[in-house]
C-alpha cells in the first residue's frame, strides 16, 4: 500500500497511524472532496477576505480536488456564548487577575446548568456536521472582519466587546468548541497592510492530513510574513 491509499484507509476508517505529526503532515494528500463558505451568523465577511478563500479554493480545484459550496451555517451568538463562558470559567485563571470580558464570562457562568451546556454543546455539533455534510476538508476565511486597533474595545461594556469579537472568533470558535482540527495559513495582506489568514479544518483524527494540505498549499500561495525593517 503506498502512502496516499494509506492515508486514504485512515481517512476511511477512522484508523490512527502510528505516525508523528511531522512526518503525517509530509505524506502524500489525496483526492479530497473540500466544502467552503464564508458565511457567518455574526455579519457579513469582509471583501478581501472572502477574495482570500476563494482564491484558496481556485488552488485546491487546481490540484484535483472536489469542490463544493457549504449550506450557509445556522445559529446565533446566543447558541454559542454559554458554551465560551462555560468554557472560560472552567479555566485555572484567578478573575481578579483577567479583563473585564473575561471576568465577566466566568461570572455567568456560574449560573448555567451542566445539562443546558451539555444540550447546547450536542447542538454546535450537529450543525457543524451538517455543515461539513461528506467532506474531508472545509475552508473559510479566518476571520470576517479586518483586525481592530489595539485597545478598540476597550470602553466597551464586557458584553458588548465580546459581541465585537465575534467578527473575529465567530468562524474558527465553532471548531474550537466541537473539536475539529483547524489552521489558518497566511494567504497576503490586505489593503491597510494587515496579514489575512484563511482557515482550514479537517474531521476529527485528521490533524496530519490538515497539516500535509497546508504544506503544499502555502507555497504555492507565496506568502510570508516578514518582520518589519
Amino acid at each position: 500500500m503506498d502512502d496516499a491509499a494509506a492515508m486514504l484507509d485512515v481517512m476511511n476508517n477512522g484508523i490512527k497511524p502510528a505516525l508523528t505529526l511531522q512526518v503525517a503532515s509530509r505524506l502524500p494528500v489525496p483526492r479530497l472532496r473540500v466544502r467552503f463558505s464564508a458565511a457567518s451568523p455574526f455579519g457579513a465577511p469582509h471583501p478581501e477576505h472572502v477574495a482570500a478563500m476563494q482564491h484558496v479554493v481556485r488552488l485546491l480545484e487546481n490540484m484535483g480536488h472536489a469542490i463544493e459550496e457549504a449550506p450557509a451555517p445556522s445559529g446565533t451568538l446566543e447558541d454559542f456564548l454559554p458554551l465560551w463562558q462555560k468554557l472560560v470559567a472552567s479555566a485555572p485563571i484567578r478573575k481578579s487577575k483577567a479583563q473585564p470580558v473575561t471576568a465577566w464570562l466566568i461570572d455567568v457562568a456560574r449560573g448555567l446548568s451542566r445539562a443546558a451546556v451539555a444540550t447546547l454543546h450536542d447542538n454546535a455539533v450537529g450543525k457543524v456536521e451538517a455543515m461539513f455534510g461528506n467532506a474531508d476538508i472545509f475552508v473559510s476565511p479566518t476571520t470576517i472582519i479586518q483586525a481592530p486597533r489595539i485597545g478598540e474595545w476597550q470602553s466597551l461594556p464586557p458584553s458588548a466587546a465580546f459581541t465585537a469579537a465575534a467578527g473575529l472568533a465567530g468562524l474558527t470558535a465553532p471548531f474550537n468548541i466541537t473539536g475539529q482540527p483547524a489552521c489558518s495559513i497566511p494567504t497576503g495582506l490586505s489593503s491597510n497592510g494587515l496579514p489575512i489568514g484563511v482557515q482550514l479544518v479537517a474531521k476529527r483524527n485528521q490533524d496530519g492530513l490538515l497539516l500535509a494540505l497546508a504544506r503544499m498549499l502555502e507555497p504555492q500561495l507565496g506568502f510570508y510574513l516578514r518582520p518589519p525593517r
